[in-house]
């Protein structure tokens, strides 16, 4: 999972912050970003270790040598065809500092 993780950041770097295709569908206008609902996000790489523990040897063989080709897979489309996720506003506030003070609250 780090693996992958550092994979994507390498290609990012690499191609830079230039997208050729900027995603976003209708649904983005109907459902907000909420960024509290990270965690669920999050939940694979808490299970998962444990349920790859219990698999039988040949499983979890099978798992990862899946895993590992659509990781290359994904890691090639992306270097030929970057995308990027349109910044969508959210309904909480964030924090900036660009006017120096920590702790100041924006919309």
């Amino acid at each position: 999972m780090i693996t992958s993780l550092a994979g994507y950041l390498l290609v990012l770097k690499w191609r830079g912050g230039n997208a050729r295709y900027i995603t976003k569908t209708d649904l983005d206008d109907i459902i907000p970003f909420q960024p509290g609902w990270v965690w669920v996000y999050l939940i694979p790489y808490l299970l998962g270790p444990v349920v790859i523990g219990f698999m039988r040897r040949t499983t979890f063989h099978w798992y990862i040598s899946r895993g590992i080709a659509v990781v290359v897979v994904t890691l090639i489309i992306f270097m030929v065809v970057p995308t990027q996720t349109a910044q969508r506003p959210s309904n909480v506030p964030r924090m900036t500092w660009a006017d120096g003070q920590a702790g100041s609250m924006t919309t």
